[in-house]
């Protein structure tokens, strides 16, 4: 049955390929090329080179955690979200009429959607979390940053972050979690994530990831 999906993936593939525009691909991938350029000079003007003084440094190691807990705990909230809005895996029009509605196991069909979007998420988290790693190298890190080791702890809490936000959407799916009850848990999350923020503790789970 892998086999035979696989086969049929590889053909749509192909017909794709072979009605593929390729001016307009390459004008996309330039777009985007100089977009990230863009979005990567404006993040090195903002932040800059120069090493932060030491109350900074305290401030972000005494209160840092607790900040970024509250934008895991958004991030998981809109994962909430997408899940009770039946994300966010979306299939094909070929393989809801031709796999789906077959008389074969879904599971396979749907971890195999699964694991291809899984790739992405986790190609996004170690991207994402190495830019923000090199970035803040510089800044955080002293006269001698040890940027390898903030590159590392980068790509640690992006792919982190990067699972926290796509995992709970899958929950959310899986359970079929009506809008009410995502955007309840969500907000009970950023608000939990909150008080952290306000009392200096760390108590909820996306202040702990914070703490990377």
């Amino acid at each position: 049955m892998r086999d035979g999906l696989r086969a049929l993936r590889t053909r749509r593939r192909v017909q794709r390929l072979r009605h593929l525009d390729w001016v307009d691909a390459l004008y996309r991938a330039y777009v985007v090329g100089i977009s990230s350029i863009a979005a990567l000079m404006t993040l090195a003007f903002i932040v800059g080179d120069t090493a932060a003084g030491r109350h900074t440094v305290d401030a972000v190691r005494d209160h840092g955690p607790e900040v970024v807990g509250i934008l895991v705990a958004l991030a998981v909230a809109l994962g909430l979200r997408s899940g009770s809005h039946g994300g966010p895996l979306a299939f094909e029009a070929a393989d809801v009429q031709n796999v789906l509605l077959a008389p074969v196991d879904r599971g396979i069909v749907v971890r195999s959607a699964a694991y291809r979007q899984l790739r992405g998420v986790l190609s996004m988290g170690v991207v994402a979390g190495a830019i923000v790693g090199v970035v803040a190298a510089p800044r955080l890190g002293g006269a001698h940053p040890e940027t390898v080791s903030w590159l590392l702890t980068g790509v640690a809490f992006g792919v982190a972050l990067a699972l926290a936000a796509w995992g709970s959407a899958l929950v959310a799916g899986v359970f079929r979690l009506g809008q009410l009850a995502a955007l309840g848990i969500g907000s009970a999350l950023v608000l939990w994530s909150g008080l952290d923020v306000v009392f200096n503790v760390s108590t909820s789970p996306p202040t702990w990831l914070g703490h990377v």
